[in-house]
């Protein structure tokens, strides 16, 4: 199965990868899919049928900008990711892509999705010990990873194997150069 999708990509913050290898070795006896330390990032749009010649004008009008990577979390017992703090540029950049890929996708949906700005880290098949696996989350619910400056974002691709998803990035589109030193 293939899906593209608008991505910022995290993979080249050292200290984003030390935390998810140190997380990944606290969690080494349980059963997870770990994502690879190069495909780390943060989905901001997913698309049905756009071609890679598309062209993402709104990236040459958006300021790059700082995000936090803060706090590990969970849904249910499937996914681990880590949160981004509350960020108003990440939120405006989303919703911006949306409204501008909205009228060339071919198939639309009109239901509203909330945006969640997170990193996956792992799938989860099998937790030996669900207890420990809390207490590492909770150990890690406020604690800042990183502070990770956005001046790119990508189209990709993921392609579901059996062995674990591929990722590609299709194209880049350089945000400006955000010459405010106070933002």
């Amino acid at each position: 199965m293939e899906k593209k999708f608008i991505a910022i990509k995290i993979s080249e913050s050292p200290k984003f990868l030390d935390f998810a290898n140190n997380t990944r070795a606290l969690m080494r006896k349980e059963r997870m899919r770990w994502i690879q330390n190069k495909d780390f990032h943060i989905v901001l749009n997913f698309l049905d049928n756009i071609n890679k010649d598309t062209e993402l004008s709104i990236a040459d009008t958006f300021q790059s900008f700082s995000i936090n990577i803060k706090s590990l979390g969970k849904w249910g017992t499937r996914t681990l990711w880590a949160g981004v703090e509350l960020n108003h540029n990440i939120y405006l950049l989303q919703k911006k892509l949306k409204d501008a890929l909205y009228p060339i996708l071919e198939k639309q949906d009109n239901a509203e999705e909330t945006f969640f700005p997170h990193v996956v880290l792992s799938q989860i098949s099998y937790l030996n010990n669900k207890r420990r696996f809390i207490q590492i989350i909770n150990g890690n619910k406020d604690y800042l990873i990183d502070s990770i400056q956005v001046k790119n974002i990508h189209l990709m691709k993921s392609i579901t194997q059996y062995t674990g998803t591929k990722y590609i990035t299709i194209r880049s589109f350089s945000l400006q150069k955000n010459t405010d030193i106070l933002k």
